[in-house]
């Protein structure tokens, strides 16, 4: 992986401030390095990395000396012919989600190499879907482009992503939700990729939103792929993947049948503790 010296962001002032920021741990769970990533106004990229120290203990330091520029083609998919483009200003970006690369890809050589055709296989399943819509998948609007390369997936942006309603106070939508309802139209968007001949692979809360309705979205088609397919990024083991199992890395419905009903039972089991909470809180304050 060829990693360009360049001069540090100046918009990065703390690691706040970092687009990217994860732990790499060995099979046991110790922390082996932290890794960070960061996207400019413009869409360059930088990728840094820091061995033997964990997220909470990285410092400026070690982001100013561990931040190197990334080049375009390196991360990015030159522009294609299918591919409808968009302009985004800073109006129009506030009601957009804007999806990049996969930056975390770049802690390795192999990673490295795939992370432009992921960028450019989430968009043509994107423009697949344009003529095969649903109600229930996340809504493109086109991808963006710098320097003639695809930078980003334009994508509608919703309120609240599902796992977040059991966040903080949230009580007035949690009361609202519709457990069978919304299973009902996860289902119904799964099965209409199912009937295109793909699987989503990743059916999990951090990919399922709320939008102002509060009715749910399918989010994220990364790990999509025709079913059968080897797919080049797995979905989330524990949710729809279970790492430990044969054929795990071969898009499956199977996948999405096992994603969908782990979070069906999670989403019970937080819509419940949630209310009774609200009910204790309720009784106390009554009383």
């Amino acid at each position: 992986m060829s990693l360009q010296l360049h001069s540090f962001p100046e918009l990065v002032r703390s690691h706040l401030d970092l687009s990217y920021l994860a732990e790499v741990r060995d099979p046991d769970g110790t922390p082996i390095r932290t890794i960070y990533g960061y996207i400019g106004p413009e869409q360059h990229v930088w990728f840094g990395q820091t061995p033997d120290v964990v997220r909470y203990a990285l410092t400026m330091e070690h982001i100013k000396s561990g931040l190197k520029r990334i080049s375009d083609e390196k991360v990015y998919p030159p522009v294609t012919d299918g591919i409808q483009t968009l302009h985004v200003d800073e109006h129009s970006r506030e009601g957009l989600f804007i999806k990049g690369p996969h930056m975390s890809g770049l802690d390795n050589e192999y990673g490295a190499a795939l992370i432009p055709e992921m960028l450019l296989h989430e968009a043509r399943i994107y423009e697949f879907l344009e003529a095969h819509p649903h109600a229930k998948i996340a809504k493109y609007h086109g991808c963006t482009v710098r320097r003639g390369y695809i930078t980003g997936i334009a994508l509608e942006r919703y309120p609240l992503p599902l796992q977040h309603a059991f966040y903080g106070d949230q009580d007035h939508i949690v009361a609202l939700l519709d457990v069978d309802h919304i299973m009902s139209e996860i289902r119904s968007a799964v099965g209409h990729l199912h009937g295109l001949g793909y699987a989503h692979n990743d059916i999990n809360p951090t990919n399922l939103a709320l939008d102002k309705d509060n009715e749910v979205v399918v989010l994220d088609l990364g790990s999509c792929r025709k079913i059968g397919e080897t797919m080049v990024s797995a979905g989330t083991n524990g949710w729809s993947i279970d790492f430990d199992e044969e054929g795990w890395d071969v898009s499956s419905a199977k996948h999405d049948e096992r994603g969908i009903s782990r979070v069906e039972a999670w989403l019970r089991e937080k819509v419940e503790e949630r209310r009774r909470a609200m009910a204790q809180d309720g009784d106390g304050v009554s009383g």
